[in-house]
């Protein structure tokens, strides 16, 4: 929506629908009927929030801070909602966290021990589940 070309990449992990409309197609819609972008601009305004949150997120003191901020955006529980103390089990392994964190897995493994014993998530193969997001957020805000 922007003119510019795209700057990053995505891989989905689960069953998704992906739209690309060039800015060109949306002009050809919107031009004759401008209420229309009405519709495009909170998507643009929800892409907005996903990066000042992974900014914020990349800003945290503390590596196990950024590495809990990352598991619970990608288990989609950052933000206080209904799913809170319900289990989520993301389709990630080790690796996307410490993507999303600037870190190595092995430092995202150690750091995920101690999540462990506290009842925060759990690790099976393959994967992680998030078992209580309010609590992990908590953890993370230090409230």
């Amino acid at each position: 929506m922007t003119g510019q070309p795209r700057r990053v990449t995505a891989e989905a992990r689960t069953e998704a629908l992906v739209a690309a409309i060039p800015l060109a197609a949306i002009h050809r819609l919107t031009d004759p009927q401008p209420e229309w972008w009405r519709h495009f601009l909170p998507l643009a305004v929800q892409f907005g929030d996903i990066d000042a949150m992974m900014a914020a997120d990349l800003s945290l003191l503390g590596i196990e801070r950024r590495c809990m901020a990352a598991l619970w955006r990608l288990g989609g529980v950052r933000v206080a909602g209904p799913r809170d103390g319900a289990p989520v089990q993301p389709p990630i392994t080790q690796k996307e966290p410490a993507a999303a964190s600037n870190l190595s897995r092995n430092v995202v493994g150690e750091m995920r021990r101690p999540l462990v014993t506290a009842g925060l998530v759990a690790s099976n193969h393959g994967g992680i589940t998030i078992l209580d997001g309010g609590r992990l957020r908590s953890q993370v805000s230090g409230t």
